[in-house]
């Protein structure tokens, strides 16, 4: 199906559902005094959302099209489920205190930016908010206590994280990539939380024991600041019951801890997997890399791991040559040394040029390679997105983050869309 939208003249119609078509142009806005579920994803629309007047509606979907500007302020009392997901929408994210009954918010992979509003949606279960230009700090959530999932990654969220007091919070907590910093909470009010993931930011202080979580099964505090020893967790993870008729689980699916400044002794972490199929669901993974203060594995204190016909590799940063990873370097005409890059999984070396244009501070890749060294003084994403925690600059040592602008004969160009001092 091509074309417009149609502006339906049915008044009696009740679900309208066109998806994954080539439709084009812009947003009619509909007079469906019944309509109740608006799907219209996977599109190729444009133009502004109109702020529909639809009293009846209870689903809208538009993601996955090509709409622009700023999203309404719906004014939909029964509406449920909003999704205007991988669009190029930009402005702020209203309070939607016009639809309280309002469940999932899916507004990921746009162009939002500014604050996040502390929504006063009683009903609110899940928010994602993912690979927008969101910033400030995050709210405390506190007027959306049924929250059971907050995906808040890739965004530019700064300041402390709160400890959340949510009991429902179960799912999924995501706060990577961003700019936060300060200690971990211990997150005591969260009690049903299986899945955290704030890998990637400016975290620093010690890891909290968690001993107030636990369902907790999956935890990534990779690539921050975070210092001090490993806590002997103490933590019986639990999985879906189609899962629990195959695994008996005890500790973690998966801990990813590398890539900060922690030291001392490894504590014995057990993980145990009774696993009677040839090709299992899930394969526990434990972290623990570019750590250089950590000791080395011994007999009495050591992760292991007992899974039929498997093998585990104990991994950890070689830091004989090293006490800590070099930082990335910036000279005094900018341009930018990353002597350890993390890409992929790959660890790589590359030097960047500045090349400044049309006001914009953009740094061409003039040169990489694949490093055989595990630290990681940098991070980029799958997305081009290239974090820097700390840089030196003469005496003064900075953050930035730069973004994929353009390739030029075959050449990455990055812009340098923020920074400030560590």
């Amino acid at each position: 199906m091509t074309g417009n939208v149609p502006d339906f003249n049915l008044p009696n119609l009740e679900i309208l559902q066109i998806s994954n078509t080539q439709l084009t142009g812009n947003l009619p806005n509909f007079n469906l005094p019944n309509l109740q579920y608006l799907v219209l994803s996977s599109n190729q629309l444009s133009g502004n959302i109109p702020n529909f007047k639809l009293s009846a509606l209870y689903m809208l979907d538009l993601s996955s099209n090509q709409l622009s500007g700023n999203i309404p302020n719906f004014d939909l009392p029964k509406l449920t489920w909003i999704n205007t997901s991988n669009n190029q929408l930009t402005g702020n994210i209203p309070d939607f205190n016009g639809s309280p009954a309002l469940d999932t918010l899916d507004l990921s992979s746009n162009q939002l930016s500014g604050k996040i509003p502390d929504f006063n949606l009683p009903n609110l279960s899940s928010i994602y908010l993912s690979k927008n230009q969101l910033s400030e700090k995050i709210p405390d959530f506190n007027g959306s206590p049924a929250l059971y999932t907050l995906d808040l990654s890739s965004n530019q969220l700064s300041g402390n994280i709160p400890n959340f007091n949510l009991p429902n919070l179960g799912y999924l907590l995501s706060l990577a990539n961003n700019r936060l910093s300060g200690a971990l909470p211990n997150f005591n009010y969260v009690p049903k939380l299986k899945s955290m993931d704030i890998s990637n930011n400016q975290l620093n202080g010690n890891i909290p024991n968690f001993n107030k979580l636990p369902n907790l099964h999956t935890l990534n505090l990779s690539s921050n600041q975070l210092s001090g020893n490993i806590p002997d967790f103490k933590l019986v993870g639990t999985l879906p019951t189609f899962v629990n008729r195959i695994y008996s689980v005890y500790g973690f699916l998966s801990l990813d801890l590398s890539s900060n400044q922690l030291s001392g002794t490894i504590p014995r972490l057990q993980l145990f997997v009774d696993n009677s199929l040839e090709h299992p669901f899930f394969i526990p993974q434990i972290h623990l890399e570019n750590n250089c203060g950590l000791s080395t594995y011994n007999s009495d204190q050591e992760t292991v791991l007992a899974q039929k016909d498997s093998q585990w590799k104990k991994q950890n940063t070689d830091c004989s040559k090293m006490a800590v990873c070099p930082l990335v370097s910036v000279s005094s005409n900018l341009d930018i040394h990353l002597p350890y890059l993390n890409f992929n999984g790959m660890t790589l070396s590359a030097n960047l040029r500045y090349a400044p244009r049309d006001n914009k501070a953009l740094f061409k890749v003039v040169d990489y390679s694949i490093n055989s060294d595990s630290c990681a003084s940098a991070n980029l994403s799958s997305d081009f997105k290239l974090h820097i925690p700390m840089a030196t600059f003469g005496d003064v040592k900075l953050w930035a983050d730069l973004q994929l602008h353009s390739v030029e004969n075959n050449k990455i160009v990055f812009e340098l869309v923020n920074y400030g001092n560590t």
